[in-house]
């Protein structure tokens, strides 16, 4: 069974900046999100709030990963040493964009998201005797990159007349 892969890049448009990183166990579960903004505002004359369409909100995508240091799973890698290719590859800041890098997270033979991290979690939950951990699960969060043109395209707001 195919992994799921986090693929860095500084230019989407360019080869990857960095080592993708590969889950050693696949996520049970990928979550999708999509969300529509409006404005609320009360009307003094009425018991209503009345809401306007504003846009859309960003996409987003989350899964749980383990992080296994045990030897159940094939990685016999140190927690700590995972969690840290995991964090280079998705949170650090890259001096070169002046920001952390565009993701593309690959899953199966076809599907990808086009993303920057949102938010890490991390929660260890088994440790050796010496207090190291042996394993943790990142929760992690994900908002969709579309650039301006893209968006534009398929965001068309010229009404009819």
């Amino acid at each position: 069974m195919e992994k799921l892969r986090i693929i860095p890049y500084r230019d989407l448009a360019a080869a990857p900046a960095g080592d993708p990183f590969t889950v050693s166990i696949n996520p049970e579960k990928l979550t999708f999100a999509r969300s529509v903004k409006f404005n609320e505002g009360d009307t003094p004359t009425t018991k209503r709030t009345v809401t306007q369409f504003q846009g859309f909100d960003t996409d987003t995508m989350s899964f749980e990963l383990v992080i296994d240091g045990t030897g159940v799973a094939s990685s016999t890698e140190k927690v700590a040493d995972e969690l840290k290719k995991l964090q280079d590859c998705l949170y650090e800041y890259d001096g070169q964009i002046h920001k952390p890098h565009y993701l593309k997270i690959t899953w199966g033979q076809d599907s990808k998201f086009v993303c920057h991290l949102k938010s890490m979690n991390i929660q260890y939950t088994l440790f050796k005797s010496t207090g190291d951990p042996l394993r943790a699960k990142v929760t992690l969060t994900f908002l969709e990159y579309t650039d301006v043109k893209e968006a534009e395209a398929i965001y068309n707001s010229n009404s009819p007349t």
